[in-house]
């Protein structure tokens, strides 16, 4: 059976005195006021989204942070849970995204697991995660996809409306704390550039494309779709792929398929098309991101920007990433240099220059690192 909490909501008391921050734009004040939910200051957040919405009042998002602000955890999701425990580089808003579809649901994920700063949290920390139709798929899609065991088993737990609240965790330090902020704060810019897709190309080559798969619009694009597949004519089978998102959406299973989809559908056009190509390039790469495969993104967003250099969200979706996963693999092959494991730390530094060609620091490291080697095989030689 499931587990099951009563969780009490956090007292969320109105702050007049605050006003909202002055000379913002827009996005940028949506960002702030996600930034002071992440620090765990709600009441300064809603200021701040009502201040938004008074721009743009049919912000969905916007509306469903004042709404996790306001609803209490167990209003706003269901009382039955599953645990995971947390790894490295796992947020809130990415257990948000993965679950639920929606990183920017991760202050009502905070609210159910009574964790006051979003960002104060640390790897090894279970936490629960709200059991629904969308949240049990995910889990299961993400448990097949990863090849893992289930972390923590469902249980029953007991009433907590009258229990002690558990032991605070460690205090973590200050370095660990701005590096989880920094992350979280990525995560969330990220997500709202992927909002933002490149611009639908419009071209002769591009409408001649389209015209075929624009009349077969009203039909159900989903056999339509599968039959090009089996034809292996992937350029068409993207094309009714993409009437069928915007249709209907895709399901969690779909858009892991989908991924490879988009990205031969890509390869078929890029002669035709070079923009129509970029485009599905990115679209293959956000549905990566989605389904925390960001990593393996990198070679599609870069495609993309070699098939349409001009896009700026492509381009700072990339960048972001390349300067993440570069500067992680370039902190773990400094750890390994610095324990004497020579092989492990060049072996990374590799991995660094082939995300970043121009990453200076890994190649100065790595050529240290080869002559230190080989000055250690002289002397074992001799």
């Amino acid at each position: 059976p499931a587990a099951t909490t009563d969780i009490p909501p956090p007292s969320v008391k109105a702050q007049p005195s605050y006003l909202p921050k002055a000379d913002l734009k827009p996005k940028k004040r949506f960002l702030y006021a996600v930034q002071l939910l992440g620090k765990g200051n709600p009441e300064f957040a809603r200021v701040e989204l009502q201040e938004f919405l008074r721009q743009q009042p049919n912000h969905a998002r916007a509306l469903n942070l004042v709404k996790q602000i306001d609803t209490p955890a167990l209003s706003y999701f269901p009382q039955e849970y599953f645990e995971i425990t947390l790894k490295s580089g796992e947020t809130l808003s990415t257990l948000s995204r993965r679950y639920f579809g929606d990183l920017f649901q991760f202050y009502a994920l905070a609210k159910y697991n009574q964790i006051e700063s979003p960002a104060k949290i640390k790897q090894g920390q279970v936490i629960r995660i709200p059991l629904n139709p969308h949240s049990a798929k995910a889990r299961e899609a993400y448990l097949r996809n990863a090849d893992v065991a289930p972390e923590v088993k469902q249980q029953t737990a007991p009433d907590t409306r009258t229990a002690e609240p558990d032991q605070p965790l460690p205090q973590q330090s200050a370095t660990e704390l701005e590096s989880a902020a920094a992350e979280q704060e990525r995560e969330l810019e990220l997500e709202l550039m992927l909002d933002q897709p490149p611009s639908e190309p419009v071209n002769e080559a591009t409408q001649a494309l389209s015209a075929p798969l624009a009349e077969a619009a009203p039909a159900d694009p989903g056999p339509l779709m599968l039959a090009a597949l089996e034809r292996r004519d992937y350029g068409e089978a993207a094309g009714y792929l993409e009437i069928l998102q915007s249709q209907q959406g895709l399901t969690a299973t779909l858009e892991m398929e989908a991924i490879e989809i988009y990205r031969r559908g890509a390869q078929a056009v890029e002669t035709q098309s070079p923009r129509l190509a970029a485009r599905r390039y990115f679209d293959s790469a956000k549905l990566q991101i989605k389904h925390d495969q960001s990593e393996a993104a990198l070679p599609s967003l870069k495609r993309s920007l070699e098939l349409d250099a001009d896009n700026p969200t492509t381009a700072e979706v990339y960048s972001i990433l390349q300067q993440d996963f570069a500067d992680k693999y370039h902190h773990q092959a400094a750890t390994a240099y610095r324990q004497q494991e020579l092989e492990r730390a060049i072996s990374l530094w590799d991995r660094v220059l082939e995300i970043d060609p121009d990453h200076n620091a890994a190649k100065a490291y790595r050529a240290q690192a080869l002559e230190l080697q080989q000055k250690l095989n002289k002397l074992q030689a001799e």
